[in-house]
């Protein structure tokens, strides 16, 4: 009986070691499986991404915006040199692709680069566009939203730059090359003011010539306006400071807007009589020449 229960276990045991041994057969084998299978999709993946008929030989640009902007700088925007003959299966292909065109500085953002294969890229960019047009010592230059300094030479002037009040800041000392900004918050507050009067029309209505910025951040601390527009006429129109200083009893520009409408309609006429109107209060003021 002994001998046949010794039996019995050794049987067992037997089964166990086997049953082991069979597990670590079967991963080893699936081990090995994987292994090639990464292997083989590497080496795939590294076979791909040199076979040339994956490598880049046609780019479509969407470009906008294109009004003022003149032949020669789409011509450079849309320079495919750096960019035909690489592969669509190069490691962060867009992300690099989109770094060289952001390189530029008239090119304001990249907001999409997708590849269409076999080989073809499509690039959908944002380019500068002129906002404003700064004076300084008898030199206009043109500028966009962000205060950039841009060339004449890839830009045209607005077709309405006679009608367009122009910023002036007479304590800027130097205007940076074309491609920097002028880091100055009259020049800020400026470019946005130029901008809500055009979206509103104003300064056609109201003759406005010129957006003087040079006591932006100065004007309160002397009792005197922030920013002053001055009309054709040689009105000086007392706007105040600009929505950056976040006063709290400062009104909206849409509020001193309707300052300015009001005493026009009041006076009958586009203020030539007045020596300045002042709108930074609830109740406009103004003084007769």
């Amino acid at each position: 009986m002994k001998a046949i229960a010794r039996d019995r276990n050794m049987t067992k045991v037997g089964r166990f070691r086997g049953l082991i041994e069979s597990t670590y057969f079967y991963v080893s084998l699936l081990v090995v499986c994987m292994g090639l299978m990464g292997w083989a999709t590497y080496e795939g993946w590294r076979q791909l991404t040199v076979l040339g008929d994956f490598s880049v030989r046609e780019v479509s640009f969407s470009v906008f915006p294109v009004d003022g902007v003149k032949p020669g700088l789409l011509k450079e925007i849309k320079d495919t040199k750096a960019l035909i003959g690489r592969n669509l299966f190069e490691k962060d292909l867009t992300k690099r692709v989109a770094a060289i065109l952001e390189s530029n500085p008239w090119v304001l953002k990249v907001h999409s680069v997708k590849k269409v294969f076999p080989s073809k890229l499509s690039i959908e960019l944002e380019l500068r566009r002129p906002s404003a047009v700064l004076r300084r010592n008898g030199t206009f230059y043109l500028l966009d939203d962000e205060g950039v300094v841009l060339p004449t030479w890839y830009y045209s002037w607005p077709s309405d730059q006679g009608k367009t009040p122009y910023i002036q800041n007479v304590h800027i000392r130097k205007i940076p090359k074309p491609g920097k900004s002028v880091d100055d918050l009259g020049i800020e507050a400026g470019i946005k003011l130029v901008k809500f009067l055009k979206d509103n029309n104003a300064h056609r209505q109201l003759g406005i010539k010129v957006v003087d910025v040079s006591n932006v951040g100065l004007g309160r601390t002397v009792g005197e306006s922030d920013i002053v527009l001055w009309t054709k006429n040689g009105v000086a129109i007392k706007w105040g400071c600009s929505p950056q200083c976040q006063q709290v009893d400062e009104l909206s520009d849409t509020e001193k807007l309707n300052n300015l409408y009001s005493v026009v309609k009041t006076e009958k006429s586009r203020l030539a009589h007045l020596e300045y109107v002042d709108v930074r209060w609830k109740t406009p003021r103004g003084k007769l020449r």
